[in-house]
């Protein structure tokens, strides 16, 4: 009988810990790129393409861990609302599937494996202690970091440069663990999210300045505007909260301006500015009018082949159908909407810091998916749909679903 027991519990921990492999693979895979420069040729010209085994990888590593939890779904009971988001979720990232059957497009594959393989790794799942996924935030705080800090070191010290530059170019930006800017900076309001809630005092203060110079050395623009939007709506709260603040706010932004002028960053900003130009309207570029002539070949269920835009709310709608469409906007608007009711109703500490996070990196994956196609991008994918079916599936302390699982059935 001992025996049995102790079989049955070490069987019930097989599903957390395919999670947890599940999650660090995905954060760590693309550290490889920085120090073997392996990236793309056309980003840089020290870097070469990623070969198709390491592309593969990826698919691989995530699949046979999904193996493993894809038994224990039989297992799993849902609430009426878990099983509605379930069958969504597979009606939705099953049909690009069908897709592929016209001709390969690696992201087709994407928009399909990446949000079905974080289903089956969650939805096994009986519970995960968000002080645990704390944990797991501090050491990516730290990878982050360090590992922005050895990728500025290297290119001040022997020009080292990371995947998105070139050598005499003011645009060399730095992506972090993953040498990915726009996918770096997603993971950084994650993190700044958290640290808002998870700190305080002088720490919160040093913790959140280096996000925000990381965030401003990706050189993205969709996540600089992201932030300048966060700054500007903190500021009003404070505002509100204590007028006499104003004074303060006009001394500091007056002495920012004299600095900047002091040490002509006004011209490398004007600079940078004028080369990020050319990208951002590469971004912009949609052809509508034969978009709008041709619009019976893509309006119901999209067009063939994979037409790219760097807008993945344009791409989607053009490359899947309306139909589509409106069922992945009704499931991310679910999927979001819980993660910030889980938010409001949870108590002060480790727990709601770790929602903040969470609610923070799912507010900017709608917003940059404007003008990233971040949907496709890994492990962003993953890790969005990881992290919002955790707080919709599993029983947590503080989880909406916790507090309401006598609905199952």
């Amino acid at each position: 009988m001992a025996n049995h027991r102790w079989s049955k519990i070490y069987l019930n921990k097989i599903p957390e810990r395919s999670f947890w492999i599940g999650l660090l693979i995905s954060t760590a895979y693309l550290s490889y790129r920085y120090p073997l420069q392996i990236n793309s040729s056309t980003t840089s010209q020290v870097y070469s393409d990623t070969p198709v085994s390491l592309q593969l990888g990826k698919f691989a590593l995530i699949f046979l861990t999904c193996c493993v939890s894809a038994p224990f779904l039989f297992l799993k009971r849902f609430n009426r609302l878990q099983t509605g988001i379930v069958i969504l979720t597979i009606l939705v990232f099953i049909s690009p599937l069908f897709k592929l059957l016209y001709g390969f497009d690696s992201r087709y594959l994407d928009m399909s494996f990446w949000p079905l393989a974080a289903l089956i790794l969650v939805t096994p799942i009986k519970g995960i202690d968000l002080h645990s996924i704390d944990k797991y935030l501090k050491v990516v705080f730290l990878f982050a970091i360090i590992s922005d800090l050895i990728e500025v070191g290297l290119f001040l010290v022997i020009g080292r440069l990371p995947a998105l530059a070139w050598s005499g170019s003011l645009s060399v930006r730095f992506g972090g663990f993953l040498d990915d800017p726009n996918g770096f900076a997603a993971i950084l309001f994650f993190l700044m999210g958290w640290c808002h809630f998870r700190f305080r005092g002088k720490t919160r203060f040093f913790y959140q300045l280096s996000i925000i110079i990381c965030v401003l050395l990706t050189q993205s623009l969709t996540a600089i505007g992201f932030l300048a939007i966060l700054v500007m709506l903190a500021a009003c709260w404070r505002l509100l909260k204590r007028p006499l603040l104003i004074l303060h706010a006009v001394t500091v932004c007056a002495l920012v301006i004299v600095i900047l002028e002091a040490t002509h960053a006004f011209e490398i900003i004007s600079l940078v500015i004028a080369l990020k130009s050319g990208s951002a309207a590469d971004h912009l570029t949609i052809p509508w009018s034969s978009l709008i002539d041709g619009w019976t070949k893509w309006l119901f269920v999209g067009g063939l082949p994979y037409e790219f835009y760097e807008s993945w709310w344009v791409s989607a709608l053009i490359n899947y159908g309306i139909i589509w469409y409106i069922g992945n906007l009704l499931l991310t608007g679910v999927l979001v909407y819980m993660v910030w009711r889980s938010f409001r109703s949870s108590s002060p500490g480790k727990e709601k810091a770790v929602l903040a996070g969470i609610l923070l990196y799912c507010i900017y994956f709608i917003f940059g998916s404007a003008n990233l196609p971040l949907a496709v991008v890994f492990p962003i994918n993953f890790l969005f749909y990881m992290f919002c079916f955790l707080i919709v599936f599993s029983k947590t302390e503080d989880g909406y679903f916790a507090q309401h699982s006598h609905n199952s059935y």
